[in-house]
Order: C-alpha cells, then sequence, then structure tokens
C-alpha cells in the first residue's frame, strides 16, 4: 500500500466566450436580432490539496483511490448588446465565472509497461 498526500499553490489560466442573442421585435418594422460575445483570459492564483492511496496487486498492476481540493478565485465577464435601441440605452449582460471549492473524489486501475 502506498499514500501519497501533496499540497501547494497553483495557477488557473481560463479562457471564456462568453455571447448572448438578442432579438428585439418593434411595433412597426422587422425584429432585430444581433449576437454580442465576448472573450476573456484571466491567470488567477490557486491552492490545491491532493491525496491517493494505491494498492498494488501486482508489481504491474493495481488499483488507486484519491481525493483531491482546489480553491481559486473567480470573475465576471460582461458584454454590452444592443438593449432597447429606441432610447439609446445598452443592454448589458454578466456572467460570473467562479473556481473556487472544487472538490472531488477519484479511482481507477493502474498498468506500467
Amino acid at each position: 500500500i502506498k499514500l501519497t498526500i501533496s499540497a501547494g499553490p497553483a495557477l488557473i489560466y481560463a479562457s471564456t466566450t462568453y455571447g448572448v442573442t438578442e432579438l428585439l421585435t418593434p411595433a412597426i418594422g422587422d425584429s432585430i436580432a444581433d449576437l454580442v460575445q465576448d472573450t476573456d483570459y484571466k491567470v488567477l492564483p490557486a491552492a490545491y490539496a491532493d491525496a491517493t492511496v494505491e494498492y498494488d496487486l501486482t508489481d504491474r498492476a493495481g488499483f488507486y483511490l484519491g481525493a483531491f481540493y482546489q480553491e481559486s478565485g473567480s470573475y465576471t465577464q460582461t458584454v454590452t448588446g444592443i438593449g432597447t435601441g429606441y432610447t439609446g440605452s445598452n443592454a448589458n449582460y454578466s456572467t460570473h465565472v467562479d473556481f473556487s471549492n472544487q472538490q472531488g473524489f477519484r479511482t481507477g486501475m493502474s498498468i506500467r509497461f
């Protein structure tokens, strides 16, 4: 049986594309359709912890079970649409991208060649 524990700092490189399709139907005239989108790139500091237990059946095969936790920041991405068009104002759409409290388990079989 083998136990591996690790923890430390990390960096997350995130690339997101946020798109909104607007459809405006005025009382007079044709409908107006518009796609607004924006791509954002962020590098966020993070920290992680990882623990894995391995059990070898033979010299070349075994099973493992592990757990991980990662904590990082978040950001808000905003795009500006055409809005009402009649008042000259624009509609703002926002999405929140959050990388905090990522956790999970993993299990599997390892085979060495």
